[in-house]
């Protein structure tokens, strides 16, 4: 080889590069895409269910509070067991099954003291029937 054909430039083809792609290196990277995506998504909704489940025990069926059992259970007392509100003037506070008897007695009996009967519901922009 002469000195000039060392040092001359390598000739370009005109046109495109003619050369194969490697099918097995962009079918292994487009398969390795589709692993990381599928799995992301799968690992993505196993925290959700996760974490979903655990907000779901810890708002709704964890067991019940200590203090909501004393309210529970001191409403309960006030609901079925006689009381004195003020000796002085005779007030006394009754069970909740024998205020439902009293009741049920006076409207019997047609005593209430408040109107009771149905009546007919006003229609809006009608005027009051007298």
């Amino acid at each position: 080889m002469s000195e000039e054909e060392k040092n001359a430039a390598p000739v370009q083809e005109e046109g495109f590069n003619r050369d194969e792609i490697d099918a097995k290196v962009i079918s292994l990277l487009g398969l390795a895409t589709i692993v990381v995506v599928v799995g992301s998504i799968l690992g993505i909704q196993f925290y959700y269910d996760t974490y979903y489940d655990e907000e779901v025990y810890i708002r709704v069926l964890e067991p019940v509070a200590g203090e909501l059992l004393n309210l529970r259970a001191t409403e309960d007392q006030h609901l079925h067991s006689y009381e004195y509100i003020d000796r002085n003037a005779g007030k006394v506070r009754l069970t909740i099954e024998r205020s439902m008897e009293l009741l049920a007695a006076e409207y019997e009996s047609g005593e209430l003291k408040y109107p009771a009967e149905p009546y007919a519901v006003k229609a809006e922009g009608a005027p009051a029937a007298e």
